[in-house]
């Protein structure tokens, strides 16, 4: 087992280091809040919204009502005296091609630097209104183009009215990619703007990237909510950065942007998830509209006058009162925290040289831990080569597309049946070849404690965040020991729980609820989490699972070995009385191969003391 006193002092000189870098915590990029007077029209935004309800209802990307939106857009768009554009990008949406079209326009100004403001036309695929998702984000976003084309600015101002948002930000990727020679300040997008009773700002800088937007613009967007729309915008807590850092996702308008390093934040009016065919005029409200966009503007006009360069998105993590910790510096206290998992590691390979523990059967049953899981991981990227997928190779769903919440079971039950299958034949191999080659409990300690090392050092070449991950296995299986179910596999399986936590997170988070794992699944059956990293993971739940047995089945065996040895006591006890009420004529040896006769008969003249 792992040397405890030498785990201990490891662990405490990393805790110390860890302590000592918090050292670098700094105070945030400060940018002032804009004191200009709002001029945001809350029922004029509102009477837009209604226009693109009664007349292109079915807003689906790729539709004719889409399309028919779009060109609405520009009109208004070039109602307050601005050229207005269209851009048109093919694209793949649940299997089948479609023709997408992005419309924008320009509020000139004479700074360098463009602010881009932002809100998806489009609406979910049931959906037959999509009054709040989204009319409500495009009707704000014509309402600050009549404000912004109006008033003096020194930047100039870019309104984006994107499509395909439903289907993953597809139109905020393709506006990006076009106009990379487009200098960006900061991007606010809009969407779900208008959802009634609702006194709560919801605000989105996650990427499918580890990056985060600024901490300055999280702040000055919650100042900006309260100072423009009475609302309250809670920020993120240090342990939701730190998840989002570690398994990036994020399928908003500010996703594409903040993945390029360009500091973005989407606004949304919070609010409980509605079913898409239930989101009607009647769920919305012109109060809420208006507190939103008025919001939306005072941000703008802040980014309009704060002063230049402005700091982009990043790994940076901020804590109370905005100290900032570099992504660096957090990368750094993760492998500080990870280093007495290597000097436990070290030390059980010497252990196994010293006593030269052959450890070849060791990992030839890891291997067969992790075979299925991988042969599984082959079928389902096969099955991806014949079968029309959700979604672009590569590319992140959307947690609000109607696929992320329409598991198709019978897919995934045929997946997990394979699995098990696969699973019991590994299984059956592995008892066959401990049968064989019955390995020492060292052997399997040092090489599943080598794998966890293993893993952790490729996390940090795929994603350095993602070490916190493996961060719990890395302090618990050390701790481990031969014995109850308490003492092997609770710390052994343990080790997984930030993975539990993550998920339920992230069902809460992106309003999936328990179908959380359906996304996840899509995200990996779609690639968008990278195949390196797919099997990183198998390698640390086949460590852990090896690990588990190894240590409580010990216990299990020592039992058995003590009923054997009751067992052939009391059979040796049988036997001896048997051979004393033995006539005294009859020889016993033969098939039991004991004394003859007069032996018995010898030891029965002997004194009871004897």
């Amino acid at each position: 087992m792992p040397d405890l006193r030498l785990y201990r002092v490891a662990l405490i000189a990393a805790i110390i280091l860890a302590a000592a870098s918090l050292l670098a915590l700094r105070l945030p990029q400060p940018v002032a809040l804009s004191t200009q007077p709002t001029a945001f029209d809350g029922m004029a935004a509102f009477g837009d919204l209604q226009t693109l309800v009664r007349d292109f209802p079915g807003r689906v990307a790729g539709s004719d009502a889409d399309r028919r939106a779009g060109a609405w857009v520009a009109q208004q768009l070039a109602g307050d005296g601005l050229a207005a554009h269209i851009d048109a990008f093919p694209s793949t949406i649940a299997g089948r091609p479609v023709s997408l079209n992005d419309v924008w326009a320009v509020s000139s100004g004479n700074a360098q630097g463009a602010i881009v403001v932002l809100a998806p036309r489009d609406s979910a695929p049931l959906s037959t209104q999509g009054a709040n998702d989204d009319a409500s984000g495009t009707a704000a976003l014509l309402e600050l183009a009549s404000v912004f084309a109006g008033a003096a600015h020194d930047h100039p101002i870019v309104f984006v009215s994107s499509d395909g948002d439903a289907s993953g930000a597809l139109g905020a990727d393709a506006f990006l990619d076009r106009h990379r020679d487009l200098s960006i300040v900061a991007v606010v997008a809009l969407r779900r703007v208008a959802g009634a009773n609702v006194h709560t700002l919801t605000l989105d800088g996650w990427s499918a990237r580890p990056l985060l937007a600024p901490p300055w613009l999280w702040s000055l967007a919650r100042a900006a909510a309260r100072s423009g729309g009475e609302l309250t915008a809670p920020l993120p807590r240090v342990t939701a950065q730190l998840l989002r850092l570690a398994m990036p996702s994020g399928g908003g308008g500010q996703a594409p942007f903040v993945a390029a390093g360009l500091p973005a934040l989407e606004l949304s009016a919070a609010g409980p998830p509605r079913p898409a065919i239930a989101d009607t005029l009647n769920t919305i409200s012109a109060d809420t509209l208006t507190r939103t966009g008025r919001t939306a503007e005072v941000l703008v006009d802040s980014l309009d006058g704060a002063a230049l360069p402005l700091q982009g998105s990043s790994s940076t993590v901020f804590f109370s009162r905005f100290r900032q910790l570099s992504g660096g510096v957090v990368v750094w206290i993760l492998i500080v925290l990870t280093a007495p998992l290597a000097v436990v590691a070290v030390d059980l390979m010497a252990k196994a040289r010293r006593r030269r523990v052959p450890l070849r059967h060791a990992f030839l049953r890891l291997a067969l831990r992790a075979a299925p899981w991988l042969l599984t991981l082959a079928l389902v990227y096969f099955a991806n080569l014949l079968t029309l997928l959700p979604g672009h190779l590569g590319v992140a769903v959307s947690p609000d597309a109607a696929v992320s919440h329409t598991p198709r079971y019978l897919r995934f039950l045929l997946i997990l049946l394979f699995l098990a299958l696969a699973y019991q034949y590994a299984m059956a191999i592995e008892r066959r070849l401990a049968r064989r080659h019955p390995d020492d409990t060292v052997a399997v300690v040092a090489v599943t404690h080598l794998a966890l090392l293993a893993v952790a050092v490729l996390m940090l070449t795929i994603n350095p965040f993602s070490l916190i991950l493996v961060l719990p296995a890395a302090l618990l299986w050390p701790l481990a020991r031969s014995g109850s179910w308490v003492r092997s596999r609770l710390p052994v399986w343990g080790g997984l729980a930030v993975g539990i936590v993550a998920l339920i997170y992230f069902g809460e988070r992106l309003h999936l609820g328990w179908g959380v794992w359906w996304y996840f699944f899509l995200l990996l059956e779609t690639r968008a989490i990278p195949v390196g990293a797919v099997i990183v993971a198998v390698a640390f739940v086949a460590s852990a699972a090896l690990l588990g047995h190894e240590l409580h089945a010990p216990l299990t065996q020592s039992r058995r070995r003590r009923e054997a040895r009751t067992g052939r006591h009391r059979a040796a006890g049988t036997a001896s009385v048997t051979s004393v009420d033995e006539p005294a004529g009859r020889d016993l040896r033969g098939a039991t191969g004991g004394p003859p006769a007069r032996h018995v008969r010898r030891l029965r003249r002997l004194p009871e003391d004897q």
